[in-house]
């Protein structure tokens, strides 16, 4: 039995699982790997764990879209771009703040953490258009 690539392919309903085991991935790094390496990162745990609040609730959130509704909307896309948009920003924020304390390890997560995120919040957008574009016209 072997992959099938046309059934991979990437849409308005999938979407939802790419985006939860990423934000997946941020919460284990940022509520429970980070804060275990506190002085090798150089950000304040307390952050950290306050960040982590974030990808917990999109994980949430994109995991009950991917279940539970039948057909995914452009409610529901369009707010987790929304979300994705604005804990980069705060990502962003954050590091700009603390830059001073990160150590390179530190940086280096952070940068990639928004670098990752902006492609997603790219890929998502161009998966929304693509969706609901013609629907609208």
């Amino acid at each position: 039995m072997g992959w099938d690539i046309e059934k991979m392919r990437v849409d308005e309903n999938n979407i939802f699982l790419i985006d939860g085991l990423g934000a997946l991935v941020s919460l284990i790094f940022l509520g429970v790997v980070l804060p275990a390496l506190d002085g090798f990162i150089g950000m304040p745990t307390d952050i950290l764990y306050l960040l982590a609040v974030a990808p917990a609730l999109f994980f949430s959130f994109d995991m009950y879209c991917f279940f539970s509704v039948k057909r995914a909307n452009e409610k529901g896309l369009s707010a987790i771009i929304g979300a994705n948009m604005l804990y980069c920003l705060v990502s962003t924020g954050v590091l700009i703040h603390h830059f001073d304390s990160l150590t390179g390890w530190g940086l280096l997560y952070f940068v990639a953490e928004v670098l990752i995120l902006i492609a997603m919040i790219v890929y998502e957008v161009r998966v929304f258009r693509g969706a609901y574009r013609s629907e609208a016209g």
